[in-house]
């Protein structure tokens, strides 16, 4: 635990860390146009908000016309030292810009909506940071159409990301999301890894990390009655739900009538008797009313609507923000996707090298950390606790495939109730120190 200590003693110190001196070697009011050799075009800003370090932002477009918002920051540390970590919110259509008011974006929206404070547990801390939003989510046309951001989106913006920035060529890359974000990377990074096999040697990828994730929702769900009865909502039998899954895996169908059949068994009676699906401690009926309750949305969309932040971000000034563009269709699609057998990935990617970090909050219904504990088979598990504080992080669950970590006295929203934690978590877990 040595080196331990030494990488999170950096941590403290790496929160007022300076830029290199020639690391803003642009015009932060310029902004250019590069071509590359897949005939896409990324146009890039150089913001000087959020965040002292170095940033690049702007509009990726590929050949076929798909465009894509990303914002990267440098590490506050050592960029050359510092591997890149992929952000992708969870839920679709969700903008993974969110995160400004979250425990994983180097910066916060002040409760006025018009200003941000450093954030000191921000995953640059210790890591280059990317994130990613299709053009339709987040930032979009006023009048246009909701996006969806695929596997092949992010491997392609990736893959684009890193060919036009040889400072982060090379780099270990770990794909970070949360809820159906996490479902997204996994299949990512089968496509990366078949780029790797391919000889393409754009992306060296390390590791994958899912927080609150229905890895497999036959586990999951087997747990909800059980958690309802404890506050007096009896679901009865969670088999019919169970069949339903298994039969839909089976006949390879889309799962969209599993999902369906599902919810109205373990999911709507527990939500219309006035309890959260994803807090068990709070009587929120759903992540969105309980960001509301801080005004994080309004914030986070009334700071990034201002015309000078756009400007300072490379977007046209017809374009708008909104956190969540969802179409029902695609709802429909993310649920029925939700019941596949991530384990199966999980393995496959851990066979060949991809190391695999699992996370989910105590006080989570719908993807609480009770499950963790049977995806894994048998894990070695231990009191997870932190070097900083010394107060207890939760438990540490590790097998030759994956590793877990189940977070005490949290909800689905880790990097909100538990900021300072994760960033240990993390910081230990990009560093090959976490179990």
């Amino acid at each position: 635990m040595k080196m331990l200590g030494g990488t999170l003693g950096l941590f403290i110190a790496g929160v007022s860390a300076l830029r290199l001196v020639n690391s803003r070697a642009h015009d932060p009011n310029t902004q250019e146009k590069v071509f590359t050799k897949s005939r896409s075009t990324i146009s890039k800003k150089y913001p000087e908000i959020c965040d002292s370090v170095y940033q690049i932002s702007g509009i990726i477009e590929s050949f076929l016309g798909r465009q894509f918002f990303y914002w990267h920051f440098e590490s506050r540390r050592a960029l050359s030292e510092d591997p890149l970590i992929v952000y992708v919110n969870g839920a679709l259509g969700s903008s993974s810009i969110l995160g400004l008011n979250s425990g994983v974006f180097p910066c916060q929206v002040n409760k006025h909506g018009n200003g941000t404070q450093v954030n000191p547990f921000a995953l640059n801390s210790h890591a280059n940071l990317l994130f990613i939003d299709p053009i339709g989510v987040g930032f979009a046309p006023q009048k246009g159409k909701e996006g969806r951001l695929l596997p092949t989106d992010i491997a392609y913006v990736l893959q684009q990301f890193m060919r036009s920035y040889p400072k982060m060529q090379l780099k270990k890359v770990h794909l970070m999301g949360e809820s159906h974000g996490s479902a997204i990377l996994l299949e990512t990074a089968k496509i990366i890894r078949a780029m790797q096999l391919s000889h393409t040697k754009d992306i060296s990828l390390a590791s994958v990390i899912v927080g609150s994730a229905l890895v497999d929702a036959t586990v999951h769900y087997a747990l909800l009655p059980d958690l309802a009865k404890k506050l007096g909502v009896d679901l009865g039998s969670p088999s019919p739900c169970i069949d339903y899954i298994v039969n839909c895996r089976l006949s390879e169908a889309d799962c969209v009538s599993a999902s369906k059949a599902c919810g109205m068994l373990l999911i709507d009676p527990y939500h219309d008797a006035g309890h959260s699906i994803y807090q068990l401690d709070r009587p929120e009926m759903s992540t969105t009313s309980y960001l509301n309750t801080s005004n994080i949305i309004q914030r986070t969309e009334m700071f990034l609507n201002m015309n000078y932040i756009r400007k300072e971000l490379g977007i046209p000034s017809e374009y708008i923000f909104h956190y969540n563009k969802q179409m029902d269709s695609d709802i429909e699609i993310a649920a029925g996707e939700a019941m596949k057998d991530y384990c199966k990935v999980i393995s496959e990617l851990s066979h060949n090298g991809v190391r695999v970090l699992l996370y989910a909050g105590d006080l989570d219904y719908i993807t609480n950390s009770l499950g963790l504990s049977s995806i894994l088979n048998e894990p070695r598990t231990s009191s997870l606790t932190s070097p900083i504080t010394g107060d207890t992080i939760g438990s540490l669950l590790v097998t030759k495939e994956s590793t877990a970590v189940k977070f005490a006295n949290t909800t689905h929203h880790v990097q909100i109730d538990k900021p300072g934690f994760l960033n240990e978590v993390m910081i230990r877990w990009i560093y090959n120190q976490l179990g």
